[in-house]
């Protein structure tokens, strides 16, 4: 490859042809040694290597093109030069001692303003190295810190209200603004979100969550109420979302049960006197009527109403929108007007507890129970001859329990169970 001929730094200077920023007048050369020309290819490679971590390719490749703008170099600095060392407070970090790069820099490259690679007097101060810091002490150092969590003296924020007589465990974090009157008895790993609101002789299982807006163990909606002595339980592991409702029972010495691991969402409403399974699942709007029954996994989707005594079998699924005014057996498919639409069998399934043979027995069960049009009687003795499984015992059961509202029906026996008034009556 050959070689121009070197040139003094301020002789035989390219005229201008335009004032463009490309050609405008570059700040004297510094360099006192001899100047060799270096082509294109080299210099990008020697710019490559001694690329820093402060210089983005996109800096980098600004420069590449700048340079090809303005010709082989640019004004009065036209090779590579020797490294000054510097120990400028704005001096690049290329011309410290510590740099372990290439010990030439081409002064005929210009990068654009973000980097430190262009003249002296427009390179800016550098910020200053900060060590790398650990995962785990970055994310602490982000991430606030729950004073409630880590400081076992002060777990109640000093804005809420809480009754001299409640019991609270150590561990429990309790929000600002949050009333405690009564009785109350508060887990272990509890957490209470700002503005709820807990009264009575309420029990909250170990590892609850209640937030904003809740209302537990309140006075329960009923005439006859006087004041009598009554209780709310809440199971472990049990949440309760925003603006839900749950009331204690109305005779004395009764309960509203909540098993564990139970969903409650916003704006559900359990009334007095209500037994919830484990698992159950109450969804946004939905209303419960005082001693209403739900079994263990059951799910009650958006805007339901539970018509009061109703009794909802285990792993049963309620439609949004329907009215439960009847009860529903265990594994079926409710929507509309306490109908019986189909088995649960997907539910069942994905529990993981049920064999073929049980969800097959139960698919058997609706097609005898709800699609026929014989009277309700007579098809329950002829599910019970058919039982085989734990599965199909459960509903049998529950077909011949106490019932006060009587059992739900299909799509093709609606109108003949409408005549037959005593079906599912104990």
């Amino acid at each position: 490859m050959t070689l121009r001929p070197p040139r003094s730094c301020r002789s035989e200077r390219p005229p201008l042809t335009s004032r463009t920023r490309s050609n405008m007048p570059r700040p004297p050369c510094r360099c006192d040694g001899p100047l060799t020309m270096r082509p294109f290819p080299r210099v990008r490679q020697r710019l490559q290597a001694r690329r820093s971590p402060y210089a983005p390719p996109s800096c980098i490749r600004a420069g590449l093109r700048r340079s090809r703008r303005i010709g082989p170099a640019a004004r009065n600095d036209w090779t590579a030069r020797p490294i000054q060392q510097s120990t400028d407070a704005g001096s690049s970090p290329t011309h410290c001692a510590e740099f372990k790069g290439p010990r030439h820099l081409c002064r005929g490259l210009f990068c654009c303003r973000r980097c430190t690679f262009s003249s002296p007097s427009r390179r800016r101060r550098m910020p200053q190295l900060v060590e790398p810091v650990a995962p785990d002490e970055r994310t602490a150092a982000i991430q606030p810190s729950n004073h409630a969590r880590e400081t076992a003296a002060m777990p109640i924020h000093p804005t809420a209200i809480i009754d001299p007589k409640a019991q609270i465990a150590k561990s429990a974090d309790i929000g600002p603004y949050v009333i405690i009157e009564g009785d109350v008895k508060i887990g272990e790993n509890v957490h209470v979100y700002p503005h709820a609101y807990l009264s009575g002789w309420t029990e909250i299982g170990d590892r609850c969550v209640i937030h904003p807006g809740a209302v537990i163990g309140h006075l329960p909606q009923d005439f006859h109420y006087t004041g009598e002595r009554s209780y709310c339980r809440i199971g472990a592991g049990t949440i309760v979302r925003e603006f839900a409702s749950i009331h204690r029972g109305t005779q004395p010495e009764s309960w509203t049960i909540l098993g564990q691991d139970c969903f409650i969402l916003g704006y559900a409403h359990i009334g007095h006197n209500c037994e919830l399974g484990n698992g159950v699942k109450l969804y946004n709007g939905s209303a419960v009527a005082g001693h209403a029954i739900i079994g263990d996994h059951a799910i009650v989707s958006g805007h339901v109403v539970v018509h009061q005594f109703a009794r909802i079998g285990e792993y049963t699924m309620i439609g949004g929108g329907s009215r439960v005014i009847k009860d529903i057996p265990p594994f079926m498919k409710v929507l509309g007007e306490s109908m019986c639409v189909a088995h649960n069998g997907l539910g069942m399934r994905r529990s993981g507890k049920f064999s073929t043979d049980e969800i097959n027995e139960v698919r058997s069960a609706y097609r005898i129970l709800f699609r026929s049009t014989q009277p309700f009687t007579r098809s329950i003795d002829a599910f019970a001859a058919t039982v085989r499984t734990a599965a199909g015992r459960r509903i049998l059961d529950f077909l011949r329990g106490p019932s006060k509202l009587g059992i739900a029906g299909g799509r093709k026996a609606a109108a003949l169970r409408e005549l037959d008034s005593g079906d599912g009556e104990a």
